[in-house]
């Protein structure tokens, strides 16, 4: 008997609280994760793949089910079925009167697209589940003792996949906020990017390829991180196309942190948090050294 099966259903965590009351069509709150590969996609060896996948990753085989006062997950025993992408990019996965599984995994030519409702899992759960889904992909296509093929996870258990550690490390702390580093000036609205939205709220997505190694070096000659770098050049991206008359309005970026990082967690649910980062952009913005 799998884990879920003992379990039949599980609370949800405290982000994933959040995403069944203010998903909608224009924010499916789904994102993607994808891996190129360097040979067109076979699908029968990635349906095969992805079912050994589920073996270990019981929580991809929940459907969100909505009880008399909250959500919460059960266990399904539907089949997912890969298919080759033909849907939007982030197409809706919750339909709210449908009972399906909130994941779904495509793919196209080289790639392999894995899709997720943020209920299921953040970036980084969601990442663990495509490098196990990749790595079986690879074992099943070549030998399963080739050599070269990494070990898709850690040594951790089932349950240590499934914790909640929301629940698990919350002490009830407060910490006081500086105010006038994490929120903008008092009273004042922060700048919103404006558009045309395209037909059925589908999103347009701009493919491009960057030298990780490189653009770490870049990160390092300012001495900062990859995501303070990335941060920063997105910042001075909205500053620049900024109309002058909105500069009084800070921009507001909503940065995500994988708290796994600070916490001792193997779980693959949601455990992140935000943190908001404003600049003053009356100034307007610098320009890069």
């Amino acid at each position: 008997m799998s884990y879920l099966e003992e379990e039949k259903w599980i609370r949800l965590d405290n982000a994933s609280k959040l995403f069944p009351s203010t998903f909608s069509p224009a924010d499916t709150k789904v994102f993607r994760s994808v891996c190129e590969l360097n040979e067109p996609v076979d699908p029968a060896i990635l349906q095969k793949a992805l079912d050994i996948t589920l073996e270990t990753f019981p929580l991809y085989r929940t459907v969100l089910r909505r009880g008399m006062f909250w959500y919460y997950l059960e266990y399904s025993g539907i089949k997912p079925v890969v298919t080759e992408e033909f849907q939007a990019v982030c197409a809706p996965i919750y339909l709210g009167h449908k009972r399906n599984l909130l994941f779904r995994v495509s793919y196209y030519r080289h790639r392999i697209n894995l899709e997720v409702f943020h209920v299921l899992s953040d970036g980084t759960g969601a990442f663990l589940f495509l490098r196990a889904l990749v790595c079986n992909y690879l074992a099943v296509r070549q030998d399963s003792g080739s050599p070269g093929i990494p070990a898709p996870f850690k040594k951790v258990s089932v349950s240590e996949r499934m914790d909640d550690s929301f629940e698990r490390h919350y002490t009830g702390d407060r910490l006081h906020e500086k105010r006038d580093v994490t929120r903008p000036r008092s009273g004042v609205r922060a700048y919103r990017c404006g558009g045309t939205r395209l037909p059925e709220n589908r999103i347009a997505l701009i493919d491009g390829a960057m030298s990780v190694k490189a653009v770490l070096e870049q990160a390092h000659s300012y001495n900062t991180t990859l995501t303070v770098f990335i941060s920063a050049l997105l910042v001075y991206s909205i500053g620049r196309e900024m109309p002058v008359r909105r500069r009084g309005r800070p921009i507001v970026l909503s940065v995500p942190i994988n708290l796994r990082q600070y916490f001792d967690s193997a779980t693959v649910r949601n455990f992140f948090s935000t943190m908001n980062v404003p600049y003053d952009s009356r100034g307007g913005v610098p320009d890069l050294a």
